[in-house]
């Protein structure tokens, strides 16, 4: 008969009571805390086993237990076992999950805003505001810049900002308002400083888009086109001084197996969608616009409201005075 070592395994054993009724309190918390453990599953019964392990991290203190707390040690686990999967349940919900599981996951992902970062043209034309993640590339290089007729070796783009992995653009273009009328065989007699002084605003954002598609390859009509793109009429604004003009684009682009896509993505077919705004404040004869685009599915994340934020932050300086070398 050796008592010290009886007491030694006593005391052992009472610490690994005490740490797994520990454990287990904490995983209910954790739980609770989450909302993967409903009120069905955090029973009274579990509540009793709360109450008792508390008893037992603090004998000194047992006020608060109730006399039916009865349940044992293994219904206690049982119990939180259950708990445990349900939230694995609504942990693992993938592509292929049910609708509500993938609406739990989302509720319990916090959303935080896109880090951005600001962008002053070396050359003095504009400001912008893009995600911090874009990369940025300002074209300088002899050929590259659109001449005076708006055409160059990249079209009429001067910046280009993105995200390759998500395949997020933003891009600028400078290019004389007289060249879009003229491309569509209107005369560009008159007053053109303002877009109500052009044409309506529908009209003008429908002849951004069609330059825009044309440059891109994908016109109407272009051989081999795999994109549609339509203006969306609804988002047409216009500033009270008539020199902003924003509106948005929806690009439907041809997928080779939309059934895949369907099943990977819950989606039929891959969306772009393009957020535009064009600007008549150079004072040199010279439209700017920029468009900043993605995939819908990332659009309607916080890549929605940071790319809005920076076509809302394309601001156009006076060049009028300036002398462009090419």
């Amino acid at each position: 008969h050796r008592p010290a070592d009886t007491e030694g395994k006593d005391m052992a054993s009472g610490c690994g009571r005490r740490a797994r009724a520990c454990t287990l309190l904490w995983i209910g918390i954790g739980l609770i805390g989450c909302g993967a453990l409903q009120p069905p599953i955090f029973s009274a019964r579990v509540r009793n086993v709360a109450v008792r392990s508390r008893a037992h991290l603090f004998p000194s203190d047992p006020a608060g237990v109730s006399p039916d707390a009865t349940v044992g040690r293994r219904a206690a686990l049982d119990n939180v076992m259950r708990s445990v999967f349900s939230a694995a349940t609504v942990f693992s919900a993938g592509p292929f999950g049910s609708a509500r599981a993938a609406v739990d996951v989302e509720s319990l992902v916090e959303t935080k805003p896109v880090e951005m970062k600001s962008f002053l043209d070396p050359m003095g034309f504009f400001s912008i505001r893009v995600p911090k993640i874009f990369y940025i590339l300002r074209r300088s290089a002899k050929g590259d810049l659109p001449d005076a007729s708006g055409k160059g070796r990249r079209g009429a783009s001067i910046f280009t900002a993105g995200n390759l992995a998500k395949s997020e653009v933003v891009a600028v273009e400078r290019f004389p308002v007289r060249v879009l009328l003229e491309d569509e065989g209107i005369r560009a007699d008159g007053d053109i400083s303002t877009f109500p002084a052009i044409a309506q605003p529908l009209a003008v954002a429908t002849l951004l888009t069609q330059r825009r598609e044309r440059e891109r390859g994908g016109g109407a009509g272009a051989a081999g086109s795999s994109t549609r793109t339509k203006l969306i009429q609804d988002s047409v604004k216009m500033s009270e001084d008539g020199r902003t003009l924003m509106f948005d684009l929806r690009t439907a682009v041809e997928v080779q197996k939309p059934e895949l896509q369907q099943e990977m993505t819950g989606r039929s077919e891959l969306v772009r969608i393009t957020f535009a705004r064009a600007e008549l404040r150079s004072g040199d004869g010279n439209l700017m616009v920029c468009y900043a685009s993605g995939l819908e599915t990332d659009m309607e994340g916080p890549d929605g409201p940071a790319l809005r934020d920076t076509i809302d932050s394309f601001a156009i300086y006076d060049t009028s005075s300036v002398v462009i070398k090419q």
